[in-house]
């Protein structure tokens, strides 16, 4: 690395091409990588701009060699695209999707406990839960300490209705950050299945002091208060969750069927109908405004 920088010193005014090759590769590699560790030595995406100066200086060579010959010049930049073409839809294959991304850099490093992860958390939105949870494991297994592993076969396990070992991969996700909004918020729907409301509750409401636009803690903090009857606070967070999502149609139904609670039928039937907009076959919804309609 030394030679090359010195190489593109020695060159500037002679070669300045290849002077700017150099530089170019090096003072753009510098903003990821530099004498700074950094977790991940091998990344392709850092060498992108980079490669732009390689490039730059390979194309140099060839005309500067074959100066007289640019007929060599098409030949063997041919070559190079054809190789590099080929190379790169190879490439795709890998990139296809998640799976095949992953499953990838497992294969080329089966110690990398982030990358076992992924490849559970790609495994898992495909629905094949109990290979995620297999990957989950085994990231554990290099990595007893990461949390966003306790906290995916956390999920993992609570969509197999075991709840009460997701609920430990929840609190262990905790243990080691507790500030993983994520994890609070999931840990409290776990235990709103079991009834643990006020439990519940506490981590919603943590969740939210992480992350206050976080809709997912406010519907179901306002689900849990609705269900505990305190309706006023459960309108704010429904209300919350439609100013981050307008569109958020159980929002709609469940702020209408708080607003009945207080007998605000005039702002139920307008919930109801707006549910209704965004999905017209969403179950309750049509019943309830039916029922409301023959009152009014």
């Amino acid at each position: 690395m030394a030679g090359l920088i010195a190489l593109g010193i020695k060159e500037v005014k002679r070669r300045p091409v290849i002077s700017l090759g150099i530089f170019w590769f090096f003072i753009t590699l510098s903003v990821e990588s530099s004498i700074i560790p950094i977790r991940d030595a091998l990344f392709e995406h850092r060498l992108y701009l980079p490669m732009f100066g390689f490039s730059l200086v390979v194309a140099n060579i060839l005309f500067s060699v074959f100066s007289k010959k640019r007929l060599w010049v098409l030949v063997v930049s041919g070559i190079i695209v054809m190789v590099l073409g080929t190379a790169a839809f190879q490439r795709n294959k890998v990139w296809k999707d998640s799976i095949t991304l992953w499953s990838d850099v497992i294969a080329k490093n089966p110690d990398n406990w982030r990358g076992r992860t992924n490849l559970g958390l790609a495994m898992h939105n495909e629905g094949w839960v109990e290979l995620a949870i297999e990957q989950y494991l085994k990231a554990l297994h290099l990595n007893p300490n990461y949390p966003f592993a306790h906290h995916n076969i956390g999920n993992a396990l609570q969509d197999l209705g075991h709840i009460d070992r997701a609920i430990e991969h929840y609190k262990e996700a905790l243990r080691i950050n507790p500030e993983y909004a994520y994890a609070h918020h999931n840990l409290g729907f776990a235990l709103e299945k079991q009834g643990r409301l006020d439990e519940a509750i506490e981590h919603y409401q943590s969740a939210l002091r992480i992350t206050p636009d976080y809709e997912d803690a406010h519907y179901n903090l306002g689900n849990a208060l609705l269900k505990q009857g305190h309706i006023d606070q459960a309108i704010e967070h429904y209300r919350e969750v439609l100013r981050l999502v307008p569109y958020h149609v159980d929002a709609h139904n469940n702020l209408a069927v708080a607003l009945f609670g207080k007998g605000d039928k005039r702002g139920a039937i307008d919930h109801f109908r707006e549910a209704l907009r965004i999905n017209p076959d969403y179950p309750g919804a049509r019943h309830n405004l039916d029922l409301l309609l023959k009152t009014q």
